[in-house]
């Protein structure tokens, strides 16, 4: 049986540390990839948003059960637009 490693991260601080790697890349090579400013303006927003629940969750003083739910939806959301990017422009 062949196992395929997925190129996100499982865990939520590998993930954190890979998306900002990502999207610093598409950001530095938009025209190489076709990306318009409005493309990236949407993937910010969501690793804007991302970025808030992910230390809201992290944070012992913020750390609830709505804030962790809020932080798995937010990075669900962001990583489907993350794969369909990838799917779609490299």
């Amino acid at each position: 049986m062949t196992h395929y490693s997925d190129y996100i991260p499982r865990a939520d601080g590998g993930f954190n540390k890979w998306q900002g790697n990502f999207v610093s890349f598409l950001s530095a090579n938009r025209a190489r990839f076709g990306l318009t400013v409005s493309d990236l303006a949407a993937l910010e927003a969501l690793q804007t948003a991302w970025a808030a629940r992910y230390a809201a969750a992290l944070d012992p003083a913020t750390r609830t059960g709505p804030a962790v739910l809020a932080r798995r939806e937010a990075r669900a959301g962001y990583e489907q637009a993350l794969r369909a990017l990838a799917m779609d422009r490299l």
